[in-house]
């Protein structure tokens, strides 16, 4: 006869399979929260600023989207957003820092985001990437090149550092790896099984030989402070890290406090 306290134990195992299931079978739910294509939006960037060009490019019978914002300047920022980071919104907020954009500016849309096709994923962030740095190369050969992600994407931009030639790489909140921080929000389960996107960026960043700037929030509710600083732990060349936490500001609001783009501009325009 089965007791009370084995109906428990089956009720609390059944929910734990159960959740663990959702976890595997629904992760790219959980990890990403793609932007939908808006014209109306699209149409409002180039109408207030003609200088933001929203760019398509055909490749392997998919269609890659980006925002492209051309200067005289000799350095190229190629930027990967966070994971529910609509591009639009991230260059309204590039317009109230005109020193920002005196440089030349591409903005990658991931697989899934607004207008690119595809589905999101580790795989398909990392060859988009690639991607849109070849297409850049077309013209920009001979500029100094900068890498910058925020968030997830300071995964993608650590993992295109070892593959391309770039001068600088920036990362904005950023973790060890995708996996050590869901082990810090499901601690009773096995990541390293269930999860497929990992985003190993302190694989990458060991082999990162150039000068690299990381901003962390203060008080970063995403992405959990050791995440961090293990990350910090695998540059192999600490000469190179300009490593700053900016205060007072969470993983969202990072960007609103005037340390951000001071650090941000101070690292851009040092001699490269």
């Amino acid at each position: 006869m089965i007791t009370f306290f084995k109906l428990i134990f089956l009720f609390i195992f059944f929910i734990y399979i159960f959740y663990g299931c959702t976890l595997y079978f629904f992760q790219e739910n959980i990890i990403f929260y793609p932007v939908p294509y808006n014209k109306e939006e699209i149409a409002y960037i180039e109408k207030i600023d003609p200088r933001f060009r929203f760019k398509k490019i055909n490749i392997d019978k998919e269609i890659l989207t980006y925002w492209e914002h051309k200067t005289t300047s000799d350095i190229v920022i190629l930027y990967f957003g966070g994971n529910a980071e609509n591009t639009v919104y991230t260059i309204m907020e590039l317009k109230k820092h005109p020193q920002i954009l005196q440089y030349n500016w591409f903005l990658l849309n991931y697989p899934g985001y607004n207008g690119s096709r595809g589905k999101p994923s580790e795989k398909s962030f990392y060859q988009s990437s690639e991607w849109l740095y070849q297409e850049i190369q077309k013209e920009f050969n001979n500029k100094k090149m900068i890498l910058m992600g925020r968030s997830i994407g300071s995964g993608v931009a650590s993992y295109l550092a070892t593959k391309v030639k770039c001068d600088k790489l920036i990362l904005i909140t950023p973790f060890d790896s995708i996996e050590n921080v869901a082990k810090k929000f499901y601690p009773i389960y096995p990541t390293s099984i269930l999860l497929k996107h990992k985003f190993p960026s302190y694989k990458y960043i060991q082999n990162v030989k150039i000068p690299i700037l990381i901003l962390a929030a203060e008080y970063d509710e995403v992405i959990p402070k050791d995440s961090t600083e293990n990350l910090v732990k695998f540059i192999k060349n600490p000469e190179f890290l300009n490593y700053y936490i900016i205060p007072n500001t969470g993983h969202n609001t990072i960007s609103d406090h005037p340390l951000y783009w001071e650090y941000l501009d101070n690292f851009i325009k040092k001699s490269f």
